[in-house]
């Protein structure tokens, strides 16, 4: 309903609604023109380079101005003024009585200002509770005269918005994340901040590539990342960039492209404060504590960061850039380098590795080459901005935003488990960059809003020596007793890849509203082109295996493969959307929010036709999933109630009681040409990928020394010269889409109650959610023939696909050409989309709301996860591998995050975040084809050790069962004599991602008052693990172990009883610290940032000064100055005392602070009046030192008085009176605060608008 103001209490004004003609008449208008103007406005951008100003999406603040008679008031001045950014928008009302002012860069609170001839002025404030589409502010104007003295001020910090409220949108689907609780090192990683929230899940990039993460159980690539809305490729920003950033699940129709999550990043604009920082963080070595295994990767690491924004024209024109550089180096660890403990720890021995070196300097195979060094290093770079612009008339409703960001990076070698020689290693380089233009206009009814954006990246990774690459399989007997087998690498890297994207946007947002503004109709438009194009050279010199050191001495392979040609991927594409939906407030505590989306992709490059696999398989390679896809949704909140805190003063929102949202819908998932580019690669044609695979004795065997020599030397066919013998083959695979592949899809729903309970002490929501996940993407080998050659007896009649004669007796590989329908082919990969999944999720959040000064503060999580996947054999086989199953998924079922808080001695603010995670699931694996599919995706069959008691299998195998880690025991033995079942193995519950940040007081250590300096422990459970138990005897606290899933290695293969010979790898499933490389280490991280701007409260004081002197505007009066002690100066006894009857207070009470209050007030009047006097008498030019040393003066002694009463105000007041206060007014008698607060350093919390 809209909002009536009089006596400074918001009232109920029921307004007659515009008739259903009339409305529907607009609607049809407004949906025929709706095309034209968005294409319209989007040209009109790109001609228009001299005007701006906005935001993610801009905010719409509308309203009817009406007197005592309930007739419109026309030519009314309303001024808006925004909370955080003091942004002054002024518009007069219709001959209606109504107004509408937008703000491009929506910060969802303001002030609202209403005057007229012969009518009391009232101020208020709007601000938004459950993300409400418009903000309405209805005012009914009085003209008695007994109301001429209600003033309302914005005289201190306000209310924190929303305490019952921490989601983003409507429905409670979209999360805001930042970097709280983030090691330093991993501030901006956007990745990593979506997965600080309990029940998301973090994937670690390899070589380079960015992290990812995984929501309700579903893959990295069904997310996607935005800047202002806008899809993009970023995946980190400057860590003291001025940002919103949020996980995206809501069911608002103009979010859309995932079946996942989406992490939106919107930028603030500057606003009239200036604001200036620098920042950095530093750790060294001598910061890290670790046990021998971890001080191997002991590192350094240096970042400088900064932000600065501020106005360029006062209420016009503003800018904001923050940018950050870092490095990170540490000791490359490689088989020359690292020490016999870690290869001890990794499950290598080191007389094994002594003898490797040796053998391949006999056999003229380098080791080093020029260009590795000695360290291995990583260095990022980013950049983030805007402008915002807007034309000179104030009439005009137009506004630009100009919106960039930019990223550098460059991965020097990195070496994986010490496993390989510094000349197999390689390097990465990678940039990327954006830039966007919007442009926002209000006419009439109508809210145009139009963006344009252009991105650009480039990756690229080269090996350090172009020779063959090799691996061999090293068994070890370790000095713990157990037996492992490890693959080490050698020669040259097998990765020489880049690959370029552009992606050029536009996209239109028109929305219509009703003219009582209960409805907001928005059609969204949105069109992109994307182009990929990636060369591909991986394996192009060929890599040899070898399965033990003597093969490799004796120059023995066991297989040989080759990428016999550079592949180019070129891929585009167009994808597409149109949107509409309704926000709809049938009351002014209900929002409904509904509509219909659809998205389309056409790929605009498809494979070339290979006629020969539509004749052998009767389906065509050039099918590509081009798609129309429909998702409808709808969402509704309900604010019920009214909150038990009082109001910070008169004309601030009280919030509501409680909130209940939810919503149902469908997310699509619509990816760009990369999904492509692998079928468009692989057609099977001359000029596709072609790969040479030799097996056994077909395996050709060339000199190391002759290959050095030169890269012509390397073998282009198998040892018989033959290219389709059983243990040799050349013929290429395909890669083809299914007729009726379609991208994922998910259709969610979720019901979110949060609220304050148990009579306001704390703050708790619940949040249930539950996801069904079609069309998840599987593959089918369509040349794979189903027929079972033979039976393996010993593992439960395993099918075997091949014949004992297509199985290399010595090594146990496989020779896949006697499962292939087609002799012309390799594998037929068919993408499919025929899964499903399902995700059942429950989240719970826990708060105190006892606002009292206390030293302990407190917050909890908990989330519950279920996840119910399909699967193939393809994918995980025991049986056929194209048998469907399903399975419980790998994720963690249980994740607890909490926060602990405390202040010691005002000195220093201790706070430790943590998270306890329940273990990942895993699967036991054979490291190796078995049944001949040609895929290495067999689960491991468990012998039971009775069963073939007297073999060295039994022997080893009983070992791992008795000796291994808890959760591999209970595996193993639940499985005795089966195939293991898919994440039939659970992992230990987890402790990581805790920090320990220690915030120092800057002036208990004298440093510069703008200075903030902290230290964070990361790990600091790991530290309690060295303390108590030592670094020779660590429990593995704190650690998140890397859990090996090979049970078994294939060793060779009898033909004659149809039996492998195994080997158990006795590290399976360990979680010891002894027996892994990982480690989290324990560092300590310091922090220094220096704030150069202006403090707030000068800055304030400074804008009202200019009026009429360097900006627009009357000059202030001296009665005018001294009115702005209010702000700078706020009282909060008499606050206490104006909502006594509310509080309760007793007569002692309301005495004490009646006498303290009248003191404070003649303190201020002592003070500010002969400051108002100098100040109102300034000339045009004057000396602003002066001017704000008369205000620093006049704060530090009135802060003072505060400091020193506010812990007997304190203690006055009862657990229950200080339970109904709003968190401002307690913060202000919250000595620590009051101490920033004397010294300018409250952040802006205190303000004083003048209109």
């Amino acid at each position: 309903m809209p909002l009536s103001c009089s006596t400074g209490v918001i009232e109920t004004v029921r307004e007659r609604p515009a008739p259903v003609a009339r409305i529907a008449r607009r609607l049809a208008g407004f949906l025929l023109v709706s095309a034209v103007t968005a294409g319209a406005s989007v040209v009109a951008m790109a001609y228009t380079a001299n005007s701006a100003h906005a935001q993610v999406q801009a905010e719409v603040i509308r309203g009817r101005i009406t007197g005592p008679d309930s007739q419109p008031i026309v030519n009314a001045l309303v001024t808006t003024v925004s909370f955080n950014g003091g942004i002054t928008k002024t518009k007069r009302t219709d001959k209606n009585g109504r107004y509408s002012i937008t703000y491009p860069n929506g910060e969802g609170d303001y002030w609202v200002s209403i005057t007229a001839i012969g009518y009391q002025p009232q101020r208020f404030e709007v601000k938004k509770m459950a993300d409400e589409e418009v903000l309405i502010a209805d005012v009914k104007l009085s003209n008695t005269q007994q109301l001429a003295q209600v003033t309302v001020t914005a005289d201190g910090p306000r209310q924190t918005p929303g305490r019952t409220d921490f989601m983003g949108d409507v429905t409670g689907g979209d999360r805001y994340v930042s970097n709280l609780g983030l090691a330093p090192e991993l501030a901006g990683n956007l990745a990593a901040m979506a997965a600080n929230t309990p029940g998301v899940q973090l994937i670690p990039g390899v070589d380079g590539n960015p992290d990812m993460f995984s929501i309700l159980g579903l893959d990295g690539s069904q997310n996607n990342t935005a800047l202002n809305g806008q899809q993009g490729g970023m995946s980190n920003l400057p860590r003291d960039a001025s940002v919103n950033t949020t996980v995206r699940t809501g069911y608002d129709v103009a979010n859309g492209g995932f079946s996942g999550a989406q992490v939106n990043v919107s930028t603030f604009s500057g606003s009239n404060y200036i604001s200036r920082m620098m920042s950095g963080v530093f750790n060294s070595p001598q910061a890290q504590f670790n046990d021998r295994v971890g001080q191997a990767s002991e590192y350094s690491y240096v970042s400088i960061g900064g932000r600065a924004s501020g106005a360029i024209v006062t209420d016009k024109d503003f800018y904001t850039t923050s940018f950050q550089f870092d490095r990170r180096s540490q000791d490359l660890a490689t088989l020359l380098s690292t020490s016999p403990v870690v290869f001890q720890s990794a499950g290598i021995s080191g007389d094994s590795v002594a003898r490797l070196t040796s053998i391949l300097g006999n056999i003229g195979i380098p080791i080093s080459t020029r260009g590795v060094g000695n360290a291995s290093s990583r260095t990022n770079a980013s950049l983030l901005g805007s402008f915002d612009w807007a034309p000179k008339s104030e009439q005009s409703g137009h506004a630009f935003n100009l919106a960039y960001n930019g990223g550098w990076n460059s991965v020097g070698p990195q070496a994986i488990a010490t496993s390989q020689t510094p000349a197999s290693l390689g390097e990465s380089k990678a940039v990327n960059g954006s830039t966007q233009l919007r442009h926002t206009n209000f006419f009439g009814s109508i809210l145009t809003e139009s963006m344009l954006a252009f991105s650009a990246s480039r990756n690229e990774s080269k090996p350090f020596l172009e020779l063959p690459g090799g691996t061999v399989l090293l068994t070890s007997k370790l000095e713990d007793g157990t037996a492992t087998a490890r693959t080490l690498s050698f020669g040259g890297s097998a990765n020489a890849n880049s690959n370029s994207n552009q992606s050029l946007s536009a996209r239109n947002m028109l929305s219509w509203f009703s003219g009582n503004s209960k409805h907001r109709i928005k059609l969204i438009t949105e069109l992109r082109a994307d182009r990929s194009s990636a060369d591909r050279a991986t394996n192009l010199l060929g890599r040899y295996t070898y399965q033990s050191l003597a093969d490799l001495e004796a120059n023995r392979p066991s297989s040989f493969t080759r990428s016999l040609n550079a592949v180019n991927q070129n891929g585009s594409a167009l994808v597409g959307a149109l949107a509409i939906g309704d926000a709809w407030r049938p009351t002014r505590d209900v929002q409904v929010q509904y509509g219909l989306r659809l998205d389309a992709n056409r790929f605009l490059t498809r494979p070339e036709e290979n006629s020969a696999i539509n004749t052998l398989f009767d389906v065509s390679n050039r099918n590509v999933p081009n798609g129309v896809y429909v998702s409808p949704r709808v969402g509704f909140s309900w604010l019920y109630g009214k909150a038990s805190q009082i109001p910070f003063a008169e004309g601030f929102i009280s919030g509501p009681r409680a909130t209940i949202r939810g919503g149902v819908g469908v997310f699509q998932n619509v990816r760009g040409p990369d999904l492509a580019t692998t079928a468009i690669a692989n057609t099977g044609l001359p000029g596709s990928a072609q790969q040479l695979n030799c097996t056994g004795a077909a395996t050709p065997i060339v000199e190391w020394d002759v290959l050095r020599d030169g890269t012509s030397m390397v073998p282009t066919q198998c040892t018989d010269g033959s290219q389709g013998t059983l243990f040799a083959s050349s013929v290429p695979s395909v890669t083809l889409f299914a007729p009726n592949y379609a991208q994922e899809k998910s259709i969610r729903t979720n019901l979110q109650w949060s609220g304050a309970v148990l009579d306001n002490r704390f703050s708790f929501s619940v949040n249930g959610q539950y996801s069904y996940n079609m069309n998840q993407p599987d593959a089918v080998d369509l040349n794979f023939r189903a027929d079972q050659k033979f039976g393996l007896a010993a593992e439960g009649a395993r099918p075997v696909y091949v014949s004992p004669s297509s199985i290399d007796a010595a090594s146990g590989l496989i020779a896949s050409r006697d499962a292939r329908i087609a002799q012309e082919f390799n594998a037929v990969t068919q993408l499919r989309s025929d899964l499903h999944s399902q995700s059942r999720q429950l989240s719970f959040t826990i708060s105190p709301l006892t606002f009292s000064a206390r030293k302990f503060r407190w917050n909890a999580s908990y989330n519950y996860l279920n996840t119910v996947q399909q699967f193939r054999g393809f994918t995980s086989a025991a049986g056929s591998p194209l048998d469907i199953q399903s399975g419980t998924g790998a994720g963690p079922r249980h994740d607890f995050g909490y926060q602990l808080v405390y202040n010691l001695a005002n000195a220093v603010t201790l706070t430790w975040n943590g998270r306890i995670t329940s273990g990942n699931r895993y699967t036991p694996t054979v490291a190796g084809d078995v049944n001949g599919d040609g895929s290495r995706n067999d689960r491991a069959f468990i012998p039971d050790p009775a069963s073939i008691s007297g073999t060295p299998l039994a022997a080893s195998l009983q070992s791992l069962i008795d000796r291994g880690s808890e959760g591999a025991r209970s595996c193993l033995r639940s499985q005795l004599g089966e195939i293991a079942d898919r994440n039939s193995c659970v992992g230990p519950w987890t402790m990581g991602n805790t920090t320990l940040r220690l915030a120092v007081n800057a002036s208990k250590i004298r440093l510069p008052q703008r200075t903030t300096l902290s230290f964070t422990v990361s790990n600091p459970i790991g530290a309690a693990d060295l303390l108590m138990h030592g670094a020779d005897k660590l429990h593995g606290w704190g650690q998140t172990p890397q859990i090996d899933q090979s049970l078994l290695f294939v060793r060779g293969f009898d033909r004659q009883s149809g039996e492998y010979a195994y080997e158990v790898n006795q590290r399976f499933g360990s979680t010891r610290a002894a027996q892994t490389t990982s480690r989290t280490p324990v560092v300590v991280t310091m922090q220094l940032s220096v704030d150069f701007a202006p403090t707030r409260d000068w800055q304030n004081l400074r804008m009202q000064l200019d009026r009429g002197r360097s900006r627009a505007g009357a000059k202030m009066t001296e009665a005018a100055v001294r009115q702005y002690s209010t702000g700078v100066f706020p009282n909060p006894m008499a606050r206490l005392l104006q909502v006594g009857e509310q509080m309760h207070l007793t007569r002692r009470q309301a005495d004490s602070l009646a006498t303290m209050s009248r003191r404070y007030t003649r303190l201020v009047d002592s003070l500010w009046t002969p400051a108002a006097k100098y100040l109102a008498a300034l000339p045009k030019e004057y000396d602003r030192s002066i001017a704000q040393a008369k205000l620093v003066a006049a704060r530090e002694t009135a802060v003072g008085y505060l400091i020193t009463v506010a812990p007997h105000i304190r203690d006055m007041l009862t657990k229950g009176q200080t339970r109904v206060l709003p968190s401002g007014i307690v913060t202000m008698l919250e000595p620590r605060y009051l101490q920033l607060m004397q010294k300018g350093l409250s952040s802006g919390g205190e303000f004083a608008f003048f209109f």
